[in-house]
């Protein structure tokens, strides 16, 4: 996950409710060969899904992301968060999380 701090993008585990972040994960297909790409990101806290963002690609550099505005109002998120990743390439469904640190 990157925190966004004067424009510039810094890889934290984390943040606070008052930083723009932005989660993002690699992805790639078999021998580079061409495929449709979704997904979504799924924010879970304490085994409740919460909240579900779509997914953007950068298709240049293989790269799955979303950004989160967090704001001050979002306290109901302090704790503990895992970002579970669910990439359909092609016919094939992937997942992956990551867990981070959601702070005042």
């Amino acid at each position: 996950m990157y925190r966004t701090t004067g424009g510039a993008a810094n890889l934290k585990r984390k943040v606070s409710v008052s930083n723009r972040v932005q989660i993002q994960a690699n992805h790639r297909t078999e021998h580079d060969a061409e495929a449709m790409v979704s997904g979504i990101v799924q924010l879970i806290l304490g085994e409740k899904i919460v909240r579900t963002f779509p997914l953007k690609f950068d298709t240049k550099a293989d790269i799955a992301f979303v950004d989160i505005p967090w704001d001050p109002s979002d306290a109901e998120y302090l704790g503990t968060n895992i970002a579970k990743f669910i990439v359909k390439i092609g016919s094939s469904q992937f997942t992956s999380t990551g867990d981070f640190l959601v702070t005042k």
